[in-house]
């Protein structure tokens, strides 16, 4: 579980103003780390939510905390615009060890600073500790805790002004990792509305989003849906619509909270079969195209959770309809309204 945190995508936290506003850099041990980083930063969302911080998250904690490694801890800070650098490390001990909170702060124009600060674990409200011990440093209420010890770093002095930073051993530091695209596959209940009421039907949405930046996903999905009927003089006429879905959407994120919307393709697949008062049957099948847009809420219950409500408008070209004994029997209009709640299981 320690890897996914590195996997997420941006994560923002609600957007009150306050004197910490900025973004905040968090360095992920992926396949070293010893602890859930996915449950630490929702911790550090919950408890720093009304300094107006946005957090984001690479791959690339430290080993151990040298001048070299501070030195490129924060060359990674000014790249990514960070006010502040932290990361987690895990300590082996007696009753289950300590977790220690490294942050590092600091420009060009003074001394890096940096705090460490430990914290028992393994614990069942550890992620919260972590969290409050880095809301105090953003906050300056470090000083009120005199378990948080502040350490003076001197940093090696730059080969020349052009030089890349370097690790331990003068080799290059390992390049930073960019943006990871995370997979969901959510299914649920799925009602489409079209103009005539009898041609309602509801049944099983499935639907598979892959992420193209911080706030952007891709998505491609179709409906198994229960066969309207409609009875007329000339007949019984049913039909069968298998919609194919593909979009994209923007979204915005506010703690556990998500909405977003954007265009959306559908190519329909329409088979009707008639019966006629004489006992003879036919059978149709069409092509249309749905243009429309979507609009999504989501709820994330954990990391890899989700809850969405989703809402869809589009018109369909070419208007579709179905003749039953020379006389119109389905008429799908071309206007469809669609409404699903789904629930969603991203991975890593």
């Amino acid at each position: 579980m320690a890897v996914r945190a590195a996997l997420l995508l941006t994560l923002t936290v609600a957007a009150v103003p306050a004197a910490a506003d900025g973004t905040v850099l968090f360095l992920s041990a992926g396949e070293r780390s010893r602890l859930d980083e996915g449950a630490l930063l929702d911790a550090v969302a919950i408890y720093t939510r009304d300094l107006g911080l946005v957090v984001r998250v690479e791959l690339g904690a430290p080993a151990a905390l040298t001048p070299a490694a501070v030195a490129l801890v924060l060359a990674r800070a000014r790249a990514a615009g960070a006010r502040l650098v932290f990361w987690c490390t895990a300590h082996r001990g007696p009753g289950g060890g300590t977790i220690v909170l490294y942050t590092v702060a600091g420009d060009g124009g003074r001394a890096p600073e940096v705090h460490e600060a430990p914290v028992p674990g393994p614990a069942p409200d550890v992620d919260r500790a972590l969290a409050l011990k880095l809301r105090a440093i953003l906050t300056g209420a470090v000083a009120l805790d005199p378990m948080v010890a502040r350490r003076a770093i001197p940093l090696p002095a730059p080969a020349s002004a052009a030089a890349p930073a370097t690790g331990a051993g003068g080799a290059a530091p390992p390049p930073r990792a960019g943006p990871r695209r995370r997979a969901q596959v959510a299914a649920g209940y799925w009602l489409t509305a079209p103009r005539h009421a009898e041609l309602i039907r509801q049944g099983l949405s499935v639907e598979a989003a892959t992420t193209l930046g911080a706030h952007l996903e891709a998505h491609v999905g179709l409906e198994v849906t229960t066969r309207p009927s409609i009875s007329e003089a000339t007949g019984i006429a049913t039909l069968l619509d298998l919609p194919i879905r593909l979009g994209a959407r923007g979204l915005l994120r506010r703690g556990r909270w998500g909405v977003g919307g954007g265009p959306v393709v559908t190519v329909h697949v329409l088979a009707a079969s008639g019966l006629a008062p004489d006992g003879a049957r036919g059978d149709s099948t069409q092509v249309s195209i749905g243009l429309g847009a979507a609009a999504l809420a989501r709820r994330r219950i954990s990391s890899h959770l989700s809850v969405d409500l989703r809402l869809l408008i589009e018109r369909t070209v070419p208007r579709t309809r179905f003749l039953l004994g020379g006389l119109p029997a389905i008429d799908e209009g071309a206007l469809l309204l669609g409404a699903g709640l789904a629930l969603g299981f991203a991975a890593p």
